[in-house]
């Protein structure tokens, strides 16, 4: 027994020192739950569980199926660069922005009616008919069409592509107004095909 009641006391003297009890560094539920939104991040997030996102900067989207630049040209602009997987290369010439997108025709027109962008033409070589405002976007974009009003910095509403629907919420930095109006609503468009 005496043995019994030594290893013990000598457990007992090492405790403390090994198994000293830290209080664990982790954020607080105000730092996890309310950590303020990236200003410079597009999104597209659906109901149906797809999600589109890409950081903005000054001429450059990077995101995980997204990686452009905006190049300057002697006679314009150009994107160039990879969305959704498929190769981009544009020309931007004022108003209009022609190229390919993977294998498929891009041919778009961007204007200005009142307080509103209206994207039109060909995009994947499919019809684009597509309006940017401050309070809704809505039109088509190909095969799918769109219904979103915008509540704070946010648009929220619906996307129908076929004969499905699925509700949607959309993000379109500040940070693309550096792009010109041309580029950053054809890079909108096309994002939002994703």
């Amino acid at each position: 027994m005496p043995r019994l009641s030594l290893s013990f006391v000598a457990l007992a003297l090492l405790a403390p020192a090994s198994c000293g009890y830290e209080e664990p560094n982790m954020p607080s539920q105000e730092a996890l739950y309310d950590e303020p939104g990236r200003p410079n991040d597009f999104f597209l997030q659906g109901s149906g569980g797809h999600v589109v996102h890409a950081t903005i900067g000054e001429g450059t989207a990077i995101g995980p199926v997204v990686n452009v630049g905006l190049y300057a040209e002697d006679d314009g602009k150009a994107l160039r660069g990879l969305v959704l997987g498929k190769t981009l290369s544009a020309s931007v010439r004022g108003a209009e922005v022609e190229g390919l997108w993977g294998a498929e025709p891009l041919r778009l027109r961007v204007t200005r009616v009142e307080k509103r962008q209206h994207v039109e033409g060909l995009l994947r070589g499919r019809i684009t008919d597509l309006w940017i405002g401050s309070e809704a976007l809505t039109g088509t974009v190909g095969l799918c069409g769109f219904d979103l009003a915008r509540r704070g910095h946010i648009y929220e509403g619906s996307l129908r592509c076929g004969g499905s629907m699925e509700l949607v919420s959309v993000r379109i930095p500040e940070t693309f107004a550096g792009w010109g109006e041309t580029a950053s609503a054809v890079m909108v468009a096309m994002l939002l095909t994703g």
